[in-house]
């Protein structure tokens, strides 16, 4: 992307999102909810929804998008909510029933929470819905903390997953066409097994994917922590150049 934006300077270099450093955390908030929902160990999901397009015509006061932009985005977003969600929901009873375990849906952004009933939670067949809780919306020290106590995150946002990673559990990000560039840096870390492009996959196999990490639990596990040891490798070459560059002489 920086060569076809005709950037010619002689340093330039791969560093991944640096939400793979994010140190902070809530372990009171996470506490806190994990007792009121009976939440164990290592023994729930969280699955994270999203729309096609962000509607920042509703989150920004100062949205310079103009009226056809706004109805497209909102058609759009209608015309794949529940094909998109589907499959996460397909996600959700596999792993209910195979595990007796629990599910909590969670936002990354706020709108989010408005999807968790139309789209996951009320199409579910009834005997799956007692084993699922909803999240409010939080902030990102409240999802890091939550998120290291789970079995695995499952998110439509690119986000989550590297919140879930960078704290030492397994994640698989669902990718939609219309999100932007940064998730290609998923293959880039050699995490081909944990993205699914939507438009390209079956729910099927993005549920068979989350046992495959559930079954062989200590290797996913292993799996993520050679992630972040590469994660720091990368880090610490690529800052020693900004350093370098930085450095008032």
């Amino acid at each position: 992307m920086l060569e076809k934006a005709g950037i010619t300077k002689p340093v330039t270099a791969f560093a991944p999102d640096a939400t793979f450093y994010m140190p902070i955390r809530n372990d009171v908030s996470a506490d806190a909810f994990m007792k009121t929902r009976n939440l164990e160990d290592r023994k729930f999901i969280c699955v994270a929804p999203r729309s096609r397009f962000t509607p920042y015509h509703r989150i920004h006061a100062h949205n310079n998008w103009s009226f056809e932009k706004i109805q497209q985005v909102i058609t759009d977003n209608e015309r794949y909510a529940e094909k998109d969600h589907e499959k996460l929901r397909q996600v959700i009873v596999r792993w209910v029933t195979e595990t007796g375990n629990r599910v909590v849906l969670v936002p990354e952004m706020e709108y989010q929470t408005e999807l968790f009933e139309p789209y996951l939670y009320n199409p579910l067949p009834e005997k799956i819905k007692p084993f699922i809780e909803m999240h409010p919306y939080w902030q990102p020290d409240d999802a890091a903390s939550l998120y290291a106590r789970a079995a695995a995150v499952v998110s439509m946002e690119c986000h989550s997953p590297i919140i879930s990673l960078v704290n030492g559990t397994p994640a698989i990000y669902v990718r939609q066409p219309s999100d932007t560039i940064k998730g290609q840096m998923y293959y880039d870390l050699d995490l081909s097994v944990w993205i699914f492009e939507i438009d390209n996959t079956t729910g099927e196999q993005i549920a068979e994917r989350v046992m495959e990490i559930y079954q062989s639990y200590s290797e996913s596990l292993e799996k993520v922590n050679q992630l972040n040891q590469g994660v720091k490798i990368i880090y610490d070459k690529q800052m020693k150049k900004f350093s370098k560059i930085l450095t008032i002489k």
